[in-house]
C-alpha cells in the first residue's frame, strides 16, 4: 500500500545479446474511489515512464565533488520509442481515498527485475541496469510471458472471495 492505494505490476521482457527489452507492463491499482478512471489510467501509465527510467538509466554521477546531472538535458529519461506497452487495471473498491500517480512508481522496478529473473535465472540487485550484461545468464529467444489463467481460475476483475453484494456495487 503506497499513498493509501494498493498497487501491483507485472512485466514482459526479453533478453537478447545481454540487453533487456521491456515489451509490456501491466499495472493494477485500487485507489478506493475512482472519480475519473481514464485519468487514473493515464496517471498510472505516466508513473511507469518515471519508474522504468529510474530502473534502466537513473543514476547520479559525481565529478570533482559535484553531481553531473544538473537538469533534464543531462538526465536520461525513457523515450517514446523505448517505452513498452502499458496496460492499466483500475479496481476501485470505494472504501477510501488514495493516490493514483506516485504509488505505481514503486512497483515498476520489481516487476521488470522479476521478469528478468524468470527469463534468465539471474537476480539483479543493483540499478540502474543499463550497463549490466546478461549474456552469460542465458537468453530468451522470445519475450517471457506469464501463463494465461485456466478458465477455472478466478478472474482478477472478480475476486472469488468477494460477495455478490459487494461485487454489484463495485464498478471496474
Amino acid at each position: 500500500m503506497a499513498n493509501a492505494s494498493y498497487v501491483a505490476a507485472c512485466a514482459e521482457v526479453s533478453v537478447d545479446k545481454g540487453r533487456v527489452k521491456v515489451h509490456r507492463v501491466v499495472g493494477a491499482t485500487n485507489c478506493g474511489h475512482a472519480v475519473n478512471p481514464e485519468q487514473i489510467a493515464r496517471q498510472v501509465e505516466g508513473s511507469f515512464v518515471y519508474g522504468l527510467s529510474s530502473l534502466l538509466y537513473g543514476e547520479c554521477t559525481v565529478r570533482d565533488g559535484r553531481i553531473e546531472q544538473t537538469n533534464f538535458d543531462t538526465w536520461e529519461v525513457m523515450r517514446l520509442d523505448a517505452m513498452p506497452k502499458v496496460e492499466t487495471v483500475v479496481m476501485p473498491d470505494g472504501e477510501f481515498w488514495g493516490g493514483v500517480g506516485e504509488p505505481t512508481i514503486s512497483v515498476a522496478a520489481p516487476a521488470v527485475l522479476n521478469a528478468i529473473f524468470a527469463a534468465t535465472g539471474k537476480r539483479i540487485r543493483t540499478v540502474p541496469i543499463k550497463d549490466i550484461d546478461l549474456s552469460a545468464a542465458g537468453s530468451a529467444s522470445r519475450p517471457f510471458r506469464w501463463p494465461r489463467p485456466r478458465s477455472s481460475t478466478p478472474s482478477l476483475r472478480q475476486p472469488a472471495n468477494v460477495s455478490a453484494q459487494s461485487r454489484s456495487r463495485t464498478s471496474i
